[in-house]
């Protein structure tokens, strides 16, 4: 019956705008009016068109390369540190969770637009044009971070059963899997830079807010949708044929020496890898206490960002959890529960872009656009979170078991357990908040009004004012240093105590 939970959310938050995204690609017509039925006319229309080719190519190329980066060489790094010692390992952790918690992708890149512009103000000589080479630099901290940690996790599960090679690949794979969709999903560089060839979601955006074409921005929506389906499909029958859980072990991690040889190759590589990802992020971090300029004094804007962002969170961690423990700890189909995931699989890599056609027009007929109502991300199952609270309930299941087996009393196993794993399911929220709040795509549709300026709002315009000296730039509204230090205290906190445990395993 809990199953239930997470299948309602799925259809509202999914199934339903995808029916409507594909009739609306059946259509011609603005989003201000109804269209005409037109058949595949409009996907004859995109495909025939080289700027959509275009655009798809360069969405899979930065996938690719990013799954190279964080699925090929941040495993090698992972296996180097994993080799050298528990001290080195939770120092990567520490390092790889910061990064992460460091996810602005917007106000990234109008610092660095900002930081470019005062260099040639201020020196002269020629101004510098970003390109997609200055994305990668900027994203490429998460990228590389989020394959560290996943690295260390898979080789520590790994040796733990003996499955490494399994356990690594398996991990590796689902890793790939899931960059080379956030790749084609990219959105915040090349709206605000403008670098050709736009972004798929660019294109997608265009297509419906500038060309003012529905019917072609949801043909493309749906091509979207068609290939997330099929990479999320993939991962959905790797996770359960391959039996991935999480595994959290309730006492201390197993001590390890330092060891000379990897040791001093991972701190090189790790310090690195530091570095680089601070120099990439000074402009935004130098310029994090900014505010916005005085257009938009007596608005909240940070609050306009991550109040609805919290909204939803809390119902889509909390829908995905509740299913997370209907298949991984009650198990209705017993060790084949985990296929009781592919109904979600579909929507498993799919960002608000490919569906924000559908939910622009249902906020539209509902006369909520420009409300604070309206602020809040659609997404209200946590699709990712789900397969994650499946493999973390999978993996308490099999220790509550095997302590019940060896005499410890089922509520006092499950208190010990629920102490130990606690903190990931935490990790989870947080992973899924920040995402929420730095939604810049679902921020640009649902928030054209100044009275509930959105953060993306605040930058895009106060952009302008700061280029012509008149005020702040606002970059401190979308990620505020009161929220970023308490997240990266509690992430770093995480990396030393309880990710040093955590282990990937793939198996009986």
């Amino acid at each position: 019956m809990l199953l239930i939970v997470p299948v309602a959310a799925l259809v509202v938050a999914y199934v339903m705008p995808t029916i409507r995204t594909l009739n609306m690609s059946l259509e011609t017509g603005s989003p201000f009016g109804d269209g005409e039925f037109v058949g595949a006319e409009n996907f004859s229309n995109v495909l025939g068109d080289t700027r959509f080719a275009e655009s798809l190519g360069l969405g899979l190329g930065l996938g690719f390369g990013a799954a190279v980066s964080g699925a090929v060489l941040a495993f090698l790094v992972a296996w180097c540190v994993h080799k050298a010692g528990r001290g080195m390992r939770t120092a990567t952790n520490v390092v790889a969770a910061l990064a992460l918690v460091a996810f602005a992708p917007a106000a990234w890149v109008i610092a660095r637009q900002i930081a470019a512009f005062e260099s040639y103000r201020d020196n002269g000589g020629e101004l510098a044009t970003a390109d997609w080479s200055t994305w990668g630099s900027l994203v490429g901290g998460v990228v590389f971070g989020a394959g560290l940690l996943v690295g260390l996790a898979a080789f520590r599960g790994g040796d733990d059963t003996h499955r490494r090679s399994r356990t690594v690949l398996t991990a590796a794979g689902l890793t790939a899997l899931a960059l080379v969709a956030a790749g084609v999903q990219t959105f915040a560089f090349s709206s605000i830079t403008g670098v050709q060839p736009f972004s798929p979601l660019l294109y997608l955006y265009q297509s419906g807010f500038v060309m003012m074409d529905f019917g072609r921005s949801s043909a493309i929506a749906v091509l979207l949708l068609a290939g997330l389906a099929v990479l999320g499909l993939g991962a959905a029958v790797l996770f359960a044929a391959a039996r991935v859980r999480l595994d959290v072990a309730p006492g201390p991690g197993e001590p390890r020496p330092f060891k000379i040889g990897t040791g001093i190759a991972s701190i090189l590589l790790i310090g690195l890898f530091a570095a680089g990802t601070l120099i990439s992020l000074w402009p935004w971090l130098s310029r994090i206490t900014e505010g916005a300029s005085e257009r938009f004094e007596g608005t909240t804007p940070t609050l306009d960002t991550w109040v609805p962002a919290l909204i939803t969170t809390v119902v889509a961690v909390a829908c995905a959890a509740v299913g997370g423990y209907a298949i991984g700890a009650l198990r209705p189909a017993g060790e084949a529960s985990r296929w009781l995931l592919l109904p979600f699989a579909p929507w498993l890599f799919v960002g608000t872009g490919p569906l924000g056609l559908a939910h622009y027009q249902a906020l539209r007929e509902a006369e909520t656009l420009g409300t604070f109502a309206a602020l809040a991300p659609r997404a209200w199952l946590a699709v990712p979170a789900l397969f994650l609270f499946t493999a973390l309930f999978w993996g308490l299941e099999d220790r509550k078991r095997a302590m019940t087996a060896g005499g410890l009393a089922p509520g006092a196993a499950r208190w010990t357990l629920t102490r130990a794993a606690w903190p990931i399911g935490a990790l989870f929220f947080l992973a899924v908040l920040i995402a929420n709040a730095q939604d810049v795509f679902w921020q640009a549709l649902s928030a054209p009004s100044p009275d509930h300026a959105t953060a993306w709002f605040v930058m895009v315009t106060s952009i302008s004012d700061h280029f012509g000296n008149l005020g702040e730039t606002g970059i401190g509204t979308a990620y505020p240093l009161a929220l970023l230090v308490p997240f990266a205290a509690a992430a770093a906190a995480a990396a030393i105590w309880v990710l040093p445990k955590t282990g990937i395993r793939t198996g009986r």
